[in-house]
């Protein structure tokens, strides 16, 4: 729908913003201190990568069609909360690079 409207340019700039977000979580996820934070940003870079690459390959016919949103583009409900979600805990992670967790700072579960 979007290729539809916007045409060639309009994808295009669509997956080299996705492609920005992929690298800047990347480049955040490698200078975290925390190994939590860094698999934590890294998992979410992948699972972006991974639904975007996915769902590309099912509107080309590359592959059969399953049902993944395009992230942050489709409406998809659980998708799009996982995206959000995981974006927003990233972001999070990013803010508390510099200070490794021990397991008595997690609290009672530990």
């Amino acid at each position: 729908m979007t290729a539809e409207e916007w045409g060639f340019i309009g994808s295009a700039v669509i997956l080299v913003l996705f492609a920005v977000l992929i690298v800047l979580l990347t480049i955040r996820a490698m200078r975290c201190v925390s190994q939590f934070a860094r698999l934590m940003i890294m998992g979410t870079a992948l699972i972006l990568f991974f639904y975007v690459v996915i769902n590309i390959a099912m509107v080309t016919g590359l592959v059969p069609v399953v049902g993944v949103p395009l992230p942050l583009i489709s409406y998809g409900g659980t998708a799009m909360t996982t995206i959000i979600i995981g974006i927003g805990l990233a972001m999070s992670a990013y803010v508390q690079r510099g200070q490794p967790m021990n397991r008595r700072q997690l609290g009672v579960l530990w």
